[in-house]
């Protein structure tokens, strides 16, 4: 987060145009991103939103509340380990890409078109 925070604190120091909203690899980066913002004056979601990945739980009461993507962790875990004990089985199993769904968690960290 800390890094997050810094690196993205450089890229504000340069005054750029900001798009309307950031969609972040992860809360943690989005986190980090939202604490650059708001120390440089930016309003969330007024001036720009904020979306995350992976719904850790301090995005639910952070300030602003981050909209982030919940990711199914246990399936994704079980998953792999099913896929693993395969390999181990078998070497020559070749490992299949699994698409895994996710939800939108809307929090308030992204501003509202309606």
């Amino acid at each position: 987060m800390l890094g997050a925070h810094d690196d993205f604190s450089k890229v504000l120091d340069q005054n750029p145009v900001l798009p309307s909203c950031f969609f972040a690899e992860n809360d943690t980066i989005a986190l980090g991103a939202m604490k650059a913002l708001k120390e440089k004056g930016y309003k969330i979601p007024n001036d720009v939103s904020l979306i995350g990945f992976d719904d850790i739980p301090y995005s639910s009461i952070s300030s602003p509340t981050l909209t982030t993507i919940h990711v199914q962790r246990k399936i994704m875990g079980k998953q792999s380990v099913i896929q693993l004990m395969q390999l181990i089985e078998d070497p020559r199993f070749m490992p299949m890409k699994t698409q895994i769904t996710g939800k939108l968690v809307e929090r308030s960290s992204v501003k509202n078109l309606a």
